[in-house]
């Protein structure tokens, strides 16, 4: 029996296994500040905005790139095929 290979290991495979859902975004954000003591003890040591923050966090504002460069992270977009159904 042959031997599968074992997992991609290119660039591109590896970046995927680090794709956050928003919701592990937000987590990742919100861990961050309660360590920090806070929205305002967090705003304060990075050089934030804190009512750009808390806009972020309560959902009324989107997080700009400043508070996710912060958290060291970065937005990006994916794409993915469309399997078209035949039109029989």
């Amino acid at each position: 029996m042959a031997k599968r290979p074992g997992p991609c290991t290119c660039e591109c495979c590896a970046s995927r296994e680090q794709l956050l859902d928003w919701a592990q975004m937000y987590a990742e954000l919100n861990s961050q500040v309660n360590a920090a003591g806070g929205q305002a003890a967090f705003a304060r040591r990075h050089g934030l905005v804190l009512q750009s923050l808390s806009n972020a966090i309560n959902g009324h504002r989107k997080y700009n790139r400043t508070i996710l460069e912060t958290v060291g992270l970065e937005k990006v977009t994916r794409y993915r095929r469309v399997v078209k159904k035949d039109a029989t």
